[in-house]
């Protein structure tokens, strides 16, 4: 629950300033719009929650700790492309990255399963 929180919130932040855009040029996005209406309908409490989750995660972030829905988000990517997910979790090229990149041109599955293990700090 607490990711989807997460991901509405950068949604709804990425898309004030283009709602605010729109606005000003009278052009309105249906989306946008959708997004608001979705705000406007969770209740008080929600929306304090929901803030008190975003202040959580920025604070994580400037402070250089690794988020829980950062790391879910690495091991969906390990699914979908495993030598990316290494090099995110890195934040370079290293050796488990050539490693990795080497199991994906073999099979797909040897791959995966040696991201998740980068992924832990199992390797």
């Amino acid at each position: 629950m607490k990711f989807l929180y997460l991901f509405v919130g950068f949604f709804l932040l990425l898309n004030v300033g283009t709602l605010q855009a729109e606005q000003r040029s009278g052009f309105q996005d249906v989306q946008v719009e959708e997004q608001q209406k979705s705000w406007e309908n969770l209740s008080k409490a929600e929306k304090k929650a929901f803030r008190k989750n975003i202040r959580k995660s920025i604070k994580e972030v400037k402070k250089g700790k690794k988020s829980n829905e950062a790391d879910v988000g690495l091991f969906i990517l390990a699914v979908l492309l495993p030598p990316l997910s290494v090099y995110l979790y890195e934040g370079e090229i290293t050796n488990n990255f050539w490693i990795d990149l080497v199991l994906i041109l073999l099979f797909w599955v040897p791959s995966i399963v040696y991201a998740v293990l980068v992924l832990t700090d199992t390797i």
